[in-house]
C-alpha cells in the first residue's frame, strides 16, 4: 500500500486556565469518549499567519502533519462552542486525569512545557 499525506488544522483555544478540546460520543466510530484538540474548520476558525506548534503522526498508511493554531475565544467561536455537545472546557491543571488520545497528550505537554509561553489564562 501506498503512503498517504494529510494535513489537519486543529485549534488551541484557552480561556481562564481552561483548554478547549472535542469528547467524542457515543455514536463516533473510533475514539468513543476520548479528548482531542478540534480542527479549525469545526470551530469555523481561522488560521494565524504561524501555527504555535506542528506535529505529525501515522494511522496506518497515512501520515498526518497537524498543525495547532492559536485561536481566541472571541464572541463568534463563544456562540460555535455552546451549540456543540462534543466541545467542552477543561482545566489545564486537570489535563493529566482526562482520557486524551496519546499524540494529544504529548503535543499540549510540550505546548504547555515551552519556557516561552505566557503563564496560564493569559494566553490567547
Amino acid at each position: 500500500k501506498s503512503r498517504q499525506q494529510q494535513k489537519v488544522d486543529r485549534a488551541l483555544v484557552m480561556q481562564s486556565g481552561q483548554l478547549l478540546l472535542r469528547r467524542y460520543g457515543a455514536s463516533a466510530r473510533r475514539l468513543k469518549g476520548i479528548l482531542e484538540l478540534p480542527t479549525l474548520a469545526s470551530l469555523k476558525a481561522k488560521a494565524g499567519k504561524q501555527p504555535a506548534m506542528i506535529a505529525k503522526r501515522t494511522i496506518g498508511t497515512v501520515t498526518y502533519t497537524e498543525s495547532l493554531w492559536l485561536v481566541k475565544a472571541e464572541a463568534t467561536l463563544r456562540r460555535t462552542i455552546k451549540a456543540d455537545d462534543e466541545l467542552c472546557w477543561i482545566a489545564v491543571d486537570e489535563l493529566k486525569n482526562q482520557a486524551l488520545s496519546g499524540p494529544h497528550r504529548q503535543w499540549l505537554e510540550r505546548w504547555l512545557n515551552q519556557n516561552d509561553q505566557p503563564k496560564r489564562g493569559k494566553r490567547p
